[in-house]
C-alpha cells in the first residue's frame, strides 16, 4: 500500500466524483482481476465568500490641492454564498499619473473582520501628501495577503477607469 497525490485543483462549488485507478491509463502488471483498479467517492464543496469593491474609492477627507494631506475610501462588498470569517487586508494604491502603474501603497492596510455574506463595510486609507496631476487610487480587497478563499480570486480591486481624481496647484497669493 502506497499513498498518492493528486496535482493541483481549483475547487469550484458543487458535488464532484474523484476517481483514483492504479495500474492506469495504460495497464502494465498482469492481474489476477483487471476491472477492479478504481475506485471514487463523492464530494461537496459548498459556497465561498466572494469580494468586491461596491463602492469604488475616492478622496475622503482633505483639500485637494498640492502638498495637503487626503484619504481615501471605498467600500468592500461580501457578494459570496458564504461568510468571510477570517480577519482580511486590503489595500490602497496609488497610480500617479493615471498611467496604469501602482508607484504608491498606503500603509497600513485597512482590516475588516468577518464579513458576512452580502454585506458591505467601508474601508478608509492612511495619509497621502498630495502631488499635482490625475492620478487613480486602487481599493483591491483581501489583499496583500489573501487570506480568504474566495469563489472568485480575480474580483477583488476596484475595476480599471475609476477612482480617477485630480490635484490641483495651489492657488496664487492674493497679493504679491
Amino acid at each position: 500500500e502506497q499513498a498518492v497525490t493528486s496535482g493541483a485543483w481549483k475547487a469550484i462549488q458543487g458535488t464532484h466524483r474523484a476517481i483514483l485507478c492504479a495500474d492506469e491509463p495504460n495497464s502494465i502488471i498482469d492481474e489476477f482481476i483487471e476491472n477492479n483498479n478504481c475506485d471514487s467517492r463523492v464530494f461537496t464543496v459548498g459556497p465561498r465568500p466572494d469580494l468586491v469593491i461596491s463602492e469604488n474609492p475616492g478622496i475622503f477627507s482633505g483639500t485637494p490641492t498640492k502638498d495637503q494631506i487626503i484619504t481615501f475610501k471605498g467600500t468592500v462588498k461580501n457578494q459570496g454564498g458564504s461568510n468571510a470569517a477570517a480577519s482580511f487586508q486590503n489595500r490602497f494604491q496609488i497610480d500617479l499619473g493615471n498611467d496604469g502603474s501602482t508607484d504608491a501603497t498606503l500603509e497600513p492596510h485597512p482590516t475588516i473582520a468577518n464579513l458576512v455574506s452580502g454585506a458591505t463595510q467601508s474601508v478608509v486609507s492612511s495619509n497621502w501628501t498630495a502631488v499635482v496631476g490625475t492620478h487613480r487610487v486602487i481599493l483591491c480587497a483581501d489583499e496583500p495577503s489573501e487570506t480568504t478563499v474566495e469563489a472568485d480570486e480575480t474580483n477583488n480591486c476596484s475595476p480599471a477607469g475609476t477612482g480617477v481624481f485630480t490635484i490641483s496647484p495651489p492657488p496664487p497669493p492674493l497679493f504679491p
